[in-house]
C-alpha cells in the first residue's frame, strides 16, 4: 500500500480515531478505589515513627490510574509533609524523615452510571457465579 494514496490515509484516518477512542476509556475516571494503606515495616526498619499511619482512602480513578495502586501495593511509598504533589523535591527530603507505607489492600468498583448497571445486571444473572465455579473446578483440577 502507497503512503500517498486514499486507502492508506483512510486507514491512518480510522486508527486515529480507533487510539483516540481507546485513550478515553483509559482515561475516564469510571472507577472507585477504597485503598487501606499501612506502615511498611521493612523500609521503616520496624520503627513506628518511620511509617505512616494505617488509613483508609477513597479515589476516583480511570484505568491507567489503577496501575499506581497495585505498584504501591508491590513496592510501597514513602510520605513526607513538605513533599510535592509533582514530587519535584523529592530529592531534597532526607531519608530519615520520611514515612513509609504500603497498600495492604485495594477493591475497584464501578462508578459510572453504565458500568454500575453492567456490573449489577451481570450479578443478578450469575455471571460472577459461574465464573468463580470455573474457577474452583480449576484449581481442583489443578
Amino acid at each position: 500500500m502507497n503512503i500517498h494514496s486514499k486507502e492508506y490515509k483512510e486507514m491512518m484516518i480510522k486508527t486515529t480515531q480507533q487510539s483516540e477512542a481507546r485513550n478515553k476509556t483509559l482515561n475516564q475516571k469510571d472507577y472507585l478505589i477504597t485503598a487501606t494503606t499501612t506502615g511498611c515495616e521493612i523500609m521503616s526498619f520496624g520503627k513506628t515513627e518511620r511509617k505512616i499511619f494505617p488509613r483508609q482512602h477513597y479515589a476516583t480513578v480511570s484505568l491507567n490510574e489503577i496501575e499506581e495502586y497495585i505498584h504501591r501495593m508491590k513496592r510501597g511509598f514513602w510520605e513526607h509533609k513538605d513533599l510535592l504533589d509533582d514530587f519535584s523535591n523529592a530529592d531534597e527530603i532526607p531519608y530519615e524523615e520520611k514515612k513509609w507505607g504500603r497498600y495492604s489492600n485495594i477493591r475497584i468498583e464501578p462508578l459510572s452510571e453504565e458500568l454500575e448497571k453492567s456490573y449489577l445486571n451481570a450479578s443478578e444473572e450469575g455471571f460472577f457465579k459461574m465464573h468463580r465455579q470455573i474457577l474452583s473446578y480449576e484449581q481442583e483440577v489443578d
